[in-house]
């Protein structure tokens, strides 16, 4: 018989649960990093506004930041995307290991 290694199958399932757990680590500190950069932003929008109206450098400040504030929102975006894809592949494992439980009507368990 061709049986599976269960403790192979073990040891893969949670090789891959680290990688979760890492992936989720390295989103968490890339979003934090993104929001200070973001509060740091708005920092300098509010030192920007004490900038007087007849000042040529305030429109250009204010154009500056406006892009470093659309770039910072476009890199919210894309961890945005990396969380809904390391939510997938967290549902997709919870689903294996849910479903190797039961046994298939034919009253086999699913490899």
């Amino acid at each position: 018989m061709n049986k599976k290694n269960p403790d192979g199958e073990r040891a893969a399932i949670e090789c891959f649960h680290q990688k979760l757990i890492e992936n989720h680590h390295i989103i968490e500190n890339t979003i934090c990093f993104w929001e200070d950069r973001m509060n740091d932003i708005i920092e300098e929008m509010n030192v920007a506004e004490e900038i007087p109206e007849w000042h040529p450098d305030k429109e250009d400040t204010y154009h500056k930041l406006n892009l470093e504030m659309q770039f910072v929102l476009k890199k919210l975006e894309a961890e945005e995307q990396e969380i809904e894809s390391l939510e997938e592949k967290t549902n997709r494992l919870l689903a294996d290991k849910i479903f190797k439980k039961f046994k298939r009507i034919d009253g086999e368990k699913k490899d």
